[in-house]
């Protein structure tokens, strides 16, 4: 497949049309009959064409024109052509250009020749000089064709090689030995990586894989040893595992891929093909694709989808026990029916806010999550919110407060991502304050920016986990038992920075936590 094809310059019958591919030609002759009458024999083998007088006008046009082709003569006026074509060469090296001269001339015709011109037409007489230019210009066009074919060839190897060399998986040709004939840095990137230094060249593939599981390179060479009838693929993965690192082993999965590979899918020709063939009879392609992040993302995936199954049970649970609760006491304890209620409105908030850090997080990944921000009333989002969790905070019998130096705060911000933000945050303080502790709202403009605080009493955090909790999926160690997705501070970050802010943690062990988030002023 070439990136520009050839085939549209030929006619039915094979001859090139040579008004298409030289669309623009140049006629650099003396005045008179013979000149008018080679002109108009010319001007029926190419598209349009110019002339000029001398080799002085021809070469301005040269400069402003793009000329495809040029016919001149060996001397114009008793001035030599060499200079011109000297001239014309340096100017458009790739240019095809023909002599049109009588072979008595034959001096000149060939002076010219040896200095790159690409052909000649004899002109000695008007008999036979039609075939003569039909002749001469369908040569220069098959060598126009040619010269266009090896450029096309070389542009789309170096395109294929390049693709191959950085190709973000590893390839690798294999002879039945399993010595690598071929790799690609990705490849000798893996080798690499088994070996623990960089590959020497032409490794043995089977004898790598080895090093890391034998049982994998004992698949690998029985399949290198089949009589392959097709070129069937087989795979499989193999797990690294960086034994440098003590405490926390890292362990890399690549998905191995090998196929064989026939010599008539190789391009014959080439000096790639003619070595292999020598070296073995028969080839096989092993691809590498590192997969790590893949089955991470799966195993935080399966994760999440244990977590959040756990999670949702335990609040829909409690939401079933208090509603047949209530079904009990409607009529002879009125007065429980409160705590109940309270009960259902918690657990449903807490259903609401886990699904609601999936479907966010969902949004992010897919680049789907946008943020409109406007002018809103912050007292009263605050006030909203914190209604939404007035029920947790009773049950947890807290103490729960909202602060401003002044009223009607003007926050510039999206309704919904704030909204977000602020759940988020108070959830957390709520679920991790014990009992009788306290829950606190700070809002202020301070120096360009919105300030937003809540402060809780609870635990604390770790200042080793600190840097932590903002990552996705990241839980606190002592907060294993409790509920949660892992997202939601992840989430509050990524809102924030997407207004162009910021957020702080200010903990203490057993004092507990404030976080405050600093959104500018548009």
């Amino acid at each position: 497949m070439s990136f520009i094809g050839t085939r549209h310059f030929r006619k039915e019958d094979t001859s090139i049309d040579t008004r298409v591919l030289f669309a623009s030609a140049l006629l650099v002759s003396n005045e008179g009959n013979d000149s008018q009458y080679q002109e108009s024999l010319l001007s029926k083998e190419v598209g349009e064409l110019l002339t000029a007088r001398s080799f002085e006008d021809g070469f301005a046009i040269l400069e402003t024109q793009m000329i495809e082709i040029v016919i001149m003569h060996s001397s114009i006026d008793g001035n030599s052509g060499i200079t011109f074509l000297k001239r014309l060469k340096s100017l458009r090296p790739e240019l095809p250009i023909v002599v049109i001269a009588p072979i008595s001339q034959a001096h000149e015709i060939l002076s010219l020749m040896q200095l790159g011109a690409w052909d000649y037409i004899d002109c000695s007489s008007k008999e036979g000089l039609e075939l003569n230019i039909h002749s001469t210009l369908q040569r220069v066009a098959e060598t126009k064709l040619s010269e266009i074919d090896k450029i096309q060839t070389h542009l789309e190897r170096s395109a294929f090689w390049a693709a191959v060399h950085n190709a973000p998986d590893g390839l690798g040709i294999l002879g039945v030995n399993g010595i690598v004939l071929f790799a690609n840095k990705k490849f000798l990137d893996f080798c690499s990586l088994i070996l623990k230094s960089p590959t020497k060249a032409n490794p043995n593939f089977i004898d790598l894989l080895k090093m890391q599981n034998n049982n994998i390179a004992l698949q690998v060479q029985e399949q290198l040893e089949k009589e392959v009838k097709n070129e069937a693929l087989w795979q499989t993965e193999i797990q690294i595992i960086d034994e440098n690192l003590n405490q926390n082993p890292s362990s890399c999965s690549f998905d191995l891929f090998l196929s064989s590979v026939t010599f008539s899918e190789i391009q014959g020709g080439t000096s790639l093909s003619t070595l292999l063939r020598k070296v073995s009879p028969r080839l096989f392609v092993m691809w590498v694709r590192d997969s790590t992040a893949r089955r991470e993302q799966e195993k935080r995936q399966q994760e999440l989808l244990s977590i959040t199954t756990h999670d949702l049970k335990g609040p829909i649970g409690a939401i079933l026990g208090a509603a047949s609760l209530l079904q009990q006491y409607r009529e002879n304890n009125p007065e429980n029916n409160d705590g109940l209620i309270q009960s259902i409105s918690s657990a449903g908030r807490n259903c609401l806010n886990l699904i609601e850090d999936l479907l966010s997080a969902h949004k992010m990944e897919t680049g789907a999550f946008k943020i409109v921000p406007a002018w809103h009333d912050l007292d009263e989002i605050i006030e909203s919110i914190m209604k939404d969790y007035e029920s947790a905070a009773k049950l947890r019998k807290l103490d729960f407060l909202y602060t401003s130096p002044s009223s009607n705060i003007q926050i510039y911000a999206d309704y919904l991502g704030l909204q977000r933000v602020l759940s988020n945050l108070l959830s957390n303080a709520i679920k991790f304050t014990p009992l009788k502790g306290k829950v606190w709202i700070k809002s202020a403009n301070v120096d360009k920016f919105t300030q937003i605080s809540i402060s809780d009493t609870g635990m604390g955090i770790d200042p080793s986990e600190q840097s932590e909790i903002f990552e996705k999926y990241s839980r606190l160690k002592k907060h294993h038992n409790v509920s949660g997705s892992g997202l939601g501070l992840h989430i509050v970050k990524s809102i924030v920075s997407a207004h162009g802010g910021y957020i702080s943690l200010e903990s203490q062990v057993g004092m507990g936590s404030t976080f405050t988030i600093f959104l500018p002023f548009p």
